[in-house]
């Protein structure tokens, strides 16, 4: 008989993660920062460890190319009780918030979905729990740019960016869109299969898959509230607070840059990204997309 000693190990350690957070713990395990390097071809390496020894090549030549030209030397993801942080040459990206409560919903929303049980497949289930006990933090680096100087990791003694804009509000959007079975949305009670109609426009775009929606039934999801405060973009999922994206004017200048730098969006739509991302906290927004209840009692808004 053959055991595969590793998916066992990975198993225990997931297993014992959902014992420490289901019996209330806050148990942290922070593990050091792991470095893992790629070469132009696509293969990582790990403390000295190539992946080509395994066959392993991750990312395909051209997209480490596409990085490489657009000077990207180093992402690091961290995950810390407050939440999941993200930087790119050092520079704080937006990141994600993420209590208790609201990995709690974000775990259960996973289930609903299908995605992964943990009652089933406790390797595949766990990843995120495990993640989130043992604090992980990982750099991907990258091939340096000839030309280009190398930029430093951050320092990991630094603190971690704090979202927050003091910035007033520019512009309010307030909507509510209620889609039926399938997929049709319909603002003030009216579907949009009538305003295009009478307007005579195609607006086919803002139209959901009828799978999507009964997908959405059967998860028992009857609304998804999006606003935005000085903190970030906030969203519930019914009454559940799922998480923050956190913003500051730093964070979202980073990211505008980061993400058009890259190369993988049309110059058209990079160039948009680019001038109109870092504005985002200038929107005082309350967006609800609500769907059908399934029959099922109905469940409050968010206050």
């Amino acid at each position: 008989m053959h055991t595969r000693a590793p998916a066992r190990l990975v198993a225990a350690l997931s297993a014992a993660a959902l014992l420490l957070s289901g019996c209330g713990s806050d148990f942290r395990l922070a593990l050091p920062r792991i470095i893992v390097e790629f070469d132009a071809e696509g293969y990582p390496s790990v403390i000295g460890i190539s992946g080509r020894t395994f066959g392993a090549q991750v990312l395909a030549p051209s997209l480490v190319q596409q990085i490489t030209q657009s000077n990207i030397q180093h992402i690091e993801l961290a995950w810390r009780p407050e939440g999941v942080f993200l930087w790119a040459n050092a520079k704080p990206l937006t990141g994600l918030t993420l209590s208790e409560q609201s990995f709690n919903v974000v775990t259960e929303l996973v289930k609903r979905f299908g995605i992964a049980n943990p009652s089933e497949d406790p390797v595949a289930g766990l990843g995120l729990w495990l993640a989130r006990v043992l604090q992980l933090n990982v750099v991907l680096k990258f091939p340096v740019q000839p030309g280009s100087s190398e930029v430093p990791l951050r320092d990991e003694r630094a603190p971690l960016p704090m979202g927050g804009s003091n910035v007033a509000p520019a512009s309010i959007i307030g909507l509510k869109l209620a889609f039926d079975e399938n997929g049709v949305p319909s603002f003030a009670g009216v579907s949009f299969t009538e305003l295009q109609r009478l307007a005579g426009v195609d607006l086919s775009a803002a139209f959901l898959p009828r799978d999507v929606v009964q997908q959405l039934v059967a998860a028992g999801i009857q609304h998804i509230t999006i606003r935005t405060s000085p903190e970030g973009i906030k969203l519930w999922v019914n009454a559940d607070p799922v998480t923050t994206l956190m913003w500051s004017e730093e964070m979202l200048t980073n990211t505008a840059e980061t993400v058009s730098s890259l190369q993988l969006l049309d110059p058209a739509v990079a160039a948009v990204v680019k001038q109109f991302v870092p504005l985002a906290n200038r929107l005082d927004a309350n967006i609800v997309l609500r769907f059908p209840t399934g029959g099922a009692a109905p469940i409050p808004e968010p206050n």
